[in-house]
């Protein structure tokens, strides 16, 4: 609002007030959002950070949602990880089964791994090499078929 000046009386004419509306001036790195019962001007910048804060917000809020899931996760982790389980080498995880009609095959091995399971059967020589080759191979099938 403004006063407008009175030639007549050479002052300033209080109760003849006139409204002016501009429209807000727009900078070329600057966005226009809505802000609570007001338009506010904000920067690329400060758009940005709004952006990741709500991003946060929203994570926070999902972590927030399942905390008792994440909870209940973090005790039985906390409750295994106390115990180092080696289970012990038995030929007798082999079914009956697969005992039979021995076969013999030609296969190729990398030398290192071919040497880390030769070591592994001379701390097992009680048991066969074709046993413990056996039962490898029934442990990776059982583990990995679909």
């Amino acid at each position: 609002k403004l006063n407008i000046y009175s030639k007549i009386n050479n002052e300033y004419d209080k109760n003849n007030t006139k409204v002016l509306y501009k429209e807000p001036v727009k900078e070329q790195n600057t966005l226009e959002i809505e802000s609570y019962k007001s338009n506010t001007i904000v920067s690329n910048n400060e758009s940005q950070s709004i952006k990741e804060f709500n991003s946060l917000k929203k994570e926070v809020l999902e972590l927030i949602n399942n905390k008792d899931i994440i909870l209940e996760m973090v005790k039985d982790y906390k409750s295994n990880t106390k115990i180092i389980d080696i289970p012990q080498l038995d030929i007798n995880n082999l079914p009956v089964e697969m005992q039979k009609d021995i076969t013999t095959k030609s296969i190729k091995v990398y030398k290192p791994i071919y040497n880390l399971f030769n070591k592994l059967c001379e701390e097992y020589s009680s048991i066969k090499k074709q046993d413990l080759i056996s039962l490898a191979l029934y442990e990776f099938y059982i583990r990995y078929k679909k």
